[in-house]
């Protein structure tokens, strides 16, 4: 086998040299990784304080929604308790006769039905509206803004109008299921 060797000073000066690019490198990739470790933690962070905000937020919508709901429900339930009350008396003063104390009754009954019926007009108007009669006729208004049980009886414009509305519930309650 020959032998032949380097020469002594070369030796160092390679060992050094590598040596040296290796920490250089090993730096740079230490530096790089926490780099890169930072900003994924700092993504992280971000996108789970933004998750939690929007989960949040649509949980809060989500509780928000129903109790409009259900308070359109309710609302839409108790004037319709208080509509057959009304739509009852008129019927009974029709077959028997207007006394004081139904039209005492009435004036109460009147102003139950229009303080809720307002909110609910919108929602009512698609179901008794057609074609062919007047854009501004409504069934349920013409039961109770008279001031006299007596115009209504009297009028048939009010025995109509019980139907009428009793039919918009009806097709209210059939487009809801």
């Amino acid at each position: 086998m020959i032998r032949i060797g380097l020469p002594p000073p070369m030796l160092p000066r390679l060992r050094l040299h590598w040596h040296v690019t290796r920490n250089t490198i090993e730096q740079y990739y230490s530096a790089f990784r926490a780099g890169t470790l930072r900003h994924i933690h700092a993504t992280r962070a971000l996108w789970a304080g933004a998750t939690v905000a929007i989960v949040s937020r649509i949980g809060s919508l989500r509780t928000r929604r129903v109790p409009l709901e259900a308070q359109k429900q309710g609302r839409l339930e108790r004037f319709e308790a208080v509509y057959e009350q009304l739509s009852d008396l008129i019927c009974w003063a029709a077959k028997e006769e207007v006394t004081p104390e139904r039209e005492a009754e009435y004036a109460h009954l009147r102003l139950s039905v229009r303080e809720l019926y307002q909110p609910l007009r919108a929602t009512l108007r698609p179901f008794w509206q057609t074609e062919d009669m007047e854009s501004d006729y409504d069934p349920f208004e013409e039961l109770f803004l008279p001031h006299d049980l007596n115009e209504v009886v009297d009028s048939m414009g009010g025995i109509m109008a019980i139907s009428m509305a009793r039919e918009a519930f009806e097709a209210y309650r059939e487009s809801v299921r």
